[in-house]
């Protein structure tokens, strides 16, 4: 009886299988890729979405919208156009300073929006844990660590998604609009107050004219390159009394939000960034709404200026959450008209037209 007997690949077989294989996965990848991009967009948009209805809620509960950072309750409001509105401590406190671009009511819990809204967003515990006055905290919670996240917070698409700079300083990919810009001359100078959210603002539906659907009050703004060196929505100050804040202002308003239109002068530090890495005197000060540079090892984008400017990291623009509750994802702008746009959408009382708001998708 005979044994037929079994020939084994060649080498050339083998080799011609796994270039096969090698082409096959190199067609598959992209569209696993575009495929989970589509989803991390689309679990994006709802975090949009949910902190929209969270600040629409805290709305229907307060009679107006928290402010970008400040005290809940506080009587003094921010005005548009006027000077960084300044309030000294409580005078039972020692050694005020007088003037103190920064000093609250020491008993009052300045906070940002993002705080603000965490019992809305089924984080009351989280919220609850929190200290609600400044009096003697430090910098950071105390027994706040790496576990208490908020994943609504950071877009699934940033690399960074479940990182954080520090044991307490969580960071966030969406950005409260405050308009314009923050401040149209330096770190106490005016503060614009033309958008939803900014510094002491307290603003009702009844004051924005423009109408809900043409008036952006989120948007996406991923933390810095810089490993979260801004982007912290956990951004209160701890009011010592004496020197005011600990540490100073630091331009916390940045954190948290972003205007249309922020220019270099704007701050209270270089970070060596000129037009047209933001809104510059030549063209008017238009927005800068483009893609960044390429991410840095940590994501984000590709300078530490580029948190001075909404953008994504989705491919080809960013998504707005509109004070009317819809999420609209806005391609990038490069022509004037589109830039102005840009503005019409984040100020809540421009005047615009529905016209003046159609290259909107």
């Amino acid at each position: 009886m005979s044994r037929r007997s079994r020939q084994a690949f060649t080498l050339i077989e083998l080799l011609v299988v796994i270039a096969i294989i090698a082409v096959l996965i190199g067609l598959l990848l992209p569209a696993v890729q575009k495929v989970r991009e589509a989803g991390y967009k689309t679990r994006c948009m709802n975090n949009i979405k949910q902190m929209v209805l969270a600040l629409h809620a805290f709305e229907a509960d307060r009679g107006y919208f928290p402010p970008g950072i400040g005290a809940v309750g506080d009587a003094n409001i921010q005005k548009p156009g006027a000077p960084r509105l300044t309030v000294l401590a409580h005078p039972s406190v020692p050694g005020n300073v007088p003037n103190n671009p920064f000093t609250v009511p020491r008993a009052m819990r300045v906070a940002s929006w993002h705080t603000w809204i965490l019992p809305y967003m089924e984080q009351s515990a989280l919220f609850d844990k929190m200290p609600q006055t400044n009096n003697g905290s430090p910098p950071g919670w105390v027994d706040w660590t790496k576990v208490a996240d908020v994943d609504q917070y950071m877009c699934p698409s940033d690399p960074r998604y479940k990182d954080y700079y520090v044991s307490s300083r969580p960071i966030t990919d969406y950005a409260g609009v405050a308009g314009t810009n923050i401040s149209v001359n330096g770190t106490n100078g005016n503060r614009t107050g033309d958008g939803m959210l900014f510094w002491r603002s307290r603003v009702r539906h009844a004051d924005v004219p423009d109408g809900a659907a043409n008036t952006a009050i989120v948007v996406e703004r991923p933390a810095s390159v810089n490993y979260g060196e801004w982007g912290w929505w956990h951004t209160t100050m701890s009011v010592d009394g004496i020197n005011g804040p600990v540490g100073g202002d630091n331009w916390y308003d940045a954190d948290v939000l972003v205007g249309a239109a922020e220019r270099v002068n704007q701050t209270s530090i270089g970070m060596s960034c000129s037009p047209p890495n933001v809104a510059g005197p030549a063209d008017g000060y238009l927005p800068v709404y483009r893609r960044p540079g390429p991410a840095g090892p940590d994501g984000g984008g590709g300078s530490a200026c580029d948190y001075l400017r909404p953008f994504s990291i989705h491919p080809g623009g960013a998504q707005w959450g509109f004070t009317d509750g819809s999420v609209k994802f806005i391609p990038y702008q490069s022509s004037q008209a589109g830039r102005k746009m840009i503005i019409n959408i984040c100020t809540r009382a421009g005047g615009e037209t529905d016209g003046d708001t159609s290259i909107i998708p």
